[in-house]
């Protein structure tokens, strides 16, 4: 339970540690086994990624990308959000996490 909270409360290293214990203890957990797949997987797809922080949305992106285009995401990502809530009459308790990975090209 505490290698979920701290998954979802964006802690991977404090998950994968409860995850590793849990693993030490009980070699065949196989829900432990894939939870710490996924946040390995994860933090190795997140690294040297930076975090922008608002009131309603956390988005994640490569340190070493455009600014610009950065700034012109996250903005549509909040009109985004704003427009979701409305139409759903609901705003989200949390804050939505984004993971902006950088595209590739298509030939």
């Amino acid at each position: 339970m505490l290698a979920h909270l701290h998954d979802h409360r964006d802690d991977p290293a404090t998950a994968i540690t409860h995850l590793r214990a849990v693993l030490e203890r009980e070699p065949s957990h196989e829900a432990a086994r894939k939870l710490l797949a996924k946040v390995e997987r994860e933090r190795r797809v997140e690294t040297g990624f930076k975090p922008r922080n608002d009131a309603t949305l956390r988005v994640k992106y490569a340190a070493t990308g455009d600014r610009e285009a950065r700034r012109v995401i996250v903005a549509h990502l909040e009109t985004a959000a704003e427009r979701v809530g409305r139409l759903l009459g609901h705003t989200p308790q949390q804050r939505t996490t984004v993971v902006a990975l950088r595209a590739r090209r298509v030939p």
